[in-house]
């Protein structure tokens, strides 16, 4: 993923997803994070996935409010690919 990289609202997650090539470092989390919050919420809609301070943010937007055990799931689902991400950068330095 380059440095800074940020896209607001696409059309689709589909779009998003595109944006992570074959041997980007990032792609297997942003897939794998996408394939968890799909199985807790099929609408679920990603609506930001940027690189901050060199680590990932995965914004969404879900059907599910942030304190239902829905949303608290999707939300650890996020943090475990932020922490994943942080990782593999870290390995970088």
């Amino acid at each position: 993923m380059p440095q800074g990289f940020v896209r607001v609202d696409p059309e689709t997650n589909d779009e998003y997803l595109s944006s992570f090539r074959d041997g980007d470092d990032w792609r297997p989390v942003i897939l794998e994070t996408h394939s968890k919050l799909l199985a807790i919420d099929p609408a679920y809609r990603i609506s930001q996935i940027k690189s901050k301070f060199g680590g990932l943010r995965y914004y969404y937007d879900s059907t599910f409010a942030w304190k239902s055990d829905e949303g608290n799931a999707m939300d650890a689902v996020v943090r475990d690919a932020e922490a994943q991400i942080d990782a593999i950068e870290a390995a970088k330095r």
